[in-house]
């Protein structure tokens, strides 16, 4: 399913900004860079910041920006038919390979990745952007069912419904 770039914007401006309301840090960190990526190509389409991050960590400015593209480069070499692959599958943290990133086929043709957060929240955020995204559309949908098997089955962790919720209910 093709979502329009801006539509995925909009909406990861959305799930960031809820984010950073309901369960922001203490170091006042409120965002970080969002990517979009096409698979098979080699460039990205979009690196944006999303939100902010506090002035006294301009440092992690450019490690989020560089994070962000590095997760969806990762999976995009993925020809995942129809099922869901994202960057946890392969994380390596002692390599600084993190989770964070979504390719969602049927869902939505592009791989979309985030990094200011937690990794596994990176990617909760992540499939709620999808999720909005599909609002008012035809085709097949991401439910909760298939998240709370991707959590349990591949993450390890019962899925966060009710953060879940919060992400995606205004």
């Amino acid at each position: 399913m093709e979502i329009e770039l801006n539509v995925l914007v909009h909406n990861a401006e959305i799930v960031i900004s809820r984010y950073a309301s309901k369960f922001g840090h203490k170091d006042s960190k409120t965002g970080g860079y969002l990517s979009i990526k096409t698979p098979g190509k080699h460039s990205i389409k979009l690196v944006q910041l999303i939100g902010q991050i506090h002035e006294n960590h301009v440092d992690k400015t450019q490690k989020y920006k560089a994070l962000s593209q590095e997760k969806a480069d990762r999976i995009s070499v993925f020809n995942n038919g129809n099922q869901i692959i994202t960057s946890w599958d392969s994380r390596d943290p002692d390599n600084q390979k993190f989770g964070g990133a979504v390719y969602a086929l049927p869902y939505c043709d592009d791989i979309i990745s985030f990094s200011g957060f937690p990794e596994l929240d990176d990617e909760l955020c992540m499939f709620a952007v999808i999720h909005l995204s599909q609002k008012g559309r035809t085709g097949r949908f991401l439910f909760l069912d298939d998240l709370r098997i991707l959590f349990s089955n591949r993450f390890n962790v019962p899925f966060p419904e009710l953060k879940f919720q919060e992400l995606i209910n205004s």
